[in-house]
């Protein structure tokens, strides 16, 4: 039969609590500790057949919840560990280019996840075998998510070793534990190369005043892994340090960099450090310097460049810049390459030289190439250099201006113009033909209407009596009412008739301002009354009025819009 056992270890709920009351972990997660370390050890299982009162009875399964989890897992008893990945690229005094990964395994060969508890978990350390002359770096990593955590592990010297890891002992586990179970596992022969060195800035200084010290300070680092080397005077090398100002490809200001009696170069071999103090820079700019570095023998000569340092007069800096420019570029190239702070310098030393009042420093941004700062009210010198960049937006290498904001007022520069300028072309061809033929098929339809107008009324006239009203009077003087109110009709819709005619007419005249269209053929139709009676009354339509007018069809001038 199977038996489940739950256990709850906890502490009593503190009596009296408080903003400062402190939550004590320590002797629960001790005691955590202590059951997982001995549980996979096997030790628990030793000590609890020997213990009388479990009834000879055997734990097959542990499941614990660790403090602060909300969840519980199964652990499992190690069995034996295997080093599946060798250390290799290795560099004197840097960290190997591939980190030795090492697998816990149960006695069915599942791997383990987890050795220890969470904050307390199982750790290997590796060591040298047989050359005491190298050392180990960074040889101590945890296990965790099912394999050690090696991260920065190095040997020291040149040279050819062999290497081997091992567990430290755990809490509340006893060293018969250690050498009854064989959890050791050592690597091949490894082969370390000479180091290659570079300098990596810190403690970044990006604003001073002018003829303000101010201090660069590098570390020295391993070139590909960018880790701090631990010791730089190894085989008793030592270094020395040259600070110079960096010469930018364009746009230099023309300070100059100043060395005071109390600046000194300070080489901190524990920390691997080198620190040049109390450097002045004495003219207005934005500055990139220059650290080269030196090694006895000149085994080793690198340079670094600091990043961009403005050397400003007194004005107060706001939080939010004001201001910006975008420009078309490849941010994530310069920054890759190292060259982000050397276009932020160019970019500040040529705002300066085409006179925008700057009063702050500048701050680069993605998308493409954001400059933002804040500038002085000074109109002048505003449009004189809005005026500069709009004109010239290819000014600076590998960028290209698309647009300014100044103090929330947007302007445009003529690489961006001349974009917007190929899309309204193309839009407006397009327009102009659609206006052609919608206007020439338009007239076409209103000549058509006039002419067919003009025939239907002309064919009405024909069969019209045209009989003399005076006339009509004598010879029907003694007719009845009924011819009287015929004429009458027919008189009224005569009139109608040229009322519509003359409205209709009137609605298809154009303006003699569009030339483009075609003059009305008709003029005018007189609304008369009857001729008299006996006489032919013939109503004749005006000579065609040929349009002679020869207006062309001239493009406006491009027209800017001018913020």
């Amino acid at each position: 039969s199977t038996i489940i056992l739950t256990v709850e270890i906890r502490d009593d709920p503190v009596e009296v609590l408080s903003t400062n009351s402190i939550v004590e972990t320590g002797s629960i997660s001790n005691i955590c500790s202590a059951i997982i370390n001995r549980y996979q050890s096997g030790e628990l299982h030793q000590a609890w057949a020997e213990n009388p009162s479990t009834g000879n009875t055997t734990p097959i399964d542990l499941s614990i919840q660790e403090p602060f989890n909300q969840s519980s897992i199964s652990l499992s008893i190690i069995h034996q560990i295997e080093l599946a990945i060798l250390p290799s690229s290795c560099r004197e005094q840097s960290p190997c280019g591939i980190q030795p990964k090492l697998i816990a395994y149960d006695k069915d060969g599942n791997v383990i996840e987890k050795l220890g508890s969470n904050d307390q978990p199982w750790q290997i350390i590796a060591s040298v075998v047989g050359d005491s002359n190298i050392t180990l770096i960074g040889a101590i990593a945890n296990y965790s998510n099912g394999q050690t955590q090696y991260t920065s592990f190095g040997l020291s010297a040149i040279g050819n070793c062999q290497v081997q890891f091992a567990f430290i002992q755990p809490n509340n586990v006893t060293s018969s534990f250690m050498s009854n179970i064989n959890l050791t596992a050592n690597s091949s022969s490894l082969t370390i190369t000479k180091a290659t060195l570079a300098a990596k800035q810190i403690d970044h200084i990006y604003v001073v005043s002018i003829n303000e010290t101010f201090n660069i300070s590098v570390v020295i680092v391993d070139s590909q892994s960018r880790f701090p080397i631990e010791n730089i005077h190894w085989r008793n090398m030592t270094w020395s340090a040259y600070i110079s100002l960096y010469n930018l490809p364009e746009f230099n200001s023309n300070g100059t960099l100043i060395k005071t009696n109390t600046s000194s170069i300070i080489i901190d071999v524990v920390k691997s450090t080198i620190i040049a103090t109390n450097l002045i820079i004495d003219t207005v700019g934005m500055y990139v310097i220059k650290v080269q570095l030196t090694s006895s023998n000149n085994e080793y000569v690198f340079s670094l460049i600091s990043n961009g340092i403005l050397v400003k007069k007194k004005f107060n800096d706001s939080s939010l810049p004001s201001s910006n420019i975008t420009f078309i570029g490849d941010y994530d190239k310069f920054q890759t390459s190292d060259l982000l702070e050397i276009k932020r310098a160019i970019i500040y030393n040529y705002l300066i030289r085409i006179r925008m009042p700057i009063t702050s420093d500048i701050i680069l941004t993605k998308g493409s190439v954001i400059v933002l700062f804040d500038v002085d009210s000074d109109p002048e010198s505003l449009a004189s250099a809005v005026d500069s960049i709009a004109s010239d937006p290819n000014a600076i290498s590998d960028l290209t201006a698309s647009s300014i904001n100044i103090n929330g007022k947007t302007y445009s520069t003529s690489a961006s113009s001349s974009s917007s300028s190929d899309e309204n072309s193309s839009s407006n061809r397009t327009a102009l033909i659609i206006t052609v033929v919608v206007g020439l098929v338009g007239s076409a339809i209103i000549i058509c209407g006039v002419y067919f107008g003009i025939k239907a009324y002309e064919k009405h006239q024909q069969r019209r009596r045209l009989i003399d009203e005076s006339s009509d009077q004598h010879a029907f003087d003694n007719a009845g009412m009924q011819s009287d109110e015929n004429i009458t009709t027919e008189m009224e819709t005569r009139k109608n008739n040229f009322q519509l005619t003359q409205r209709i007419l009137d609605a298809v005249r154009i303006s003699p301002k569009n030339t483009n269209q075609v003059k009305p053929l008709i003029t005018d139709i007189e609304n008369t009354d009857r001729p008299p009676s006996s006489s032919v009354s013939a109503t004749t339509l005006d000579s065609v009025i040929e349009n002679s007018d020869t207006h062309t069809n001239a493009s406006l001038s491009a027209v800017q819009l001018k913020k």
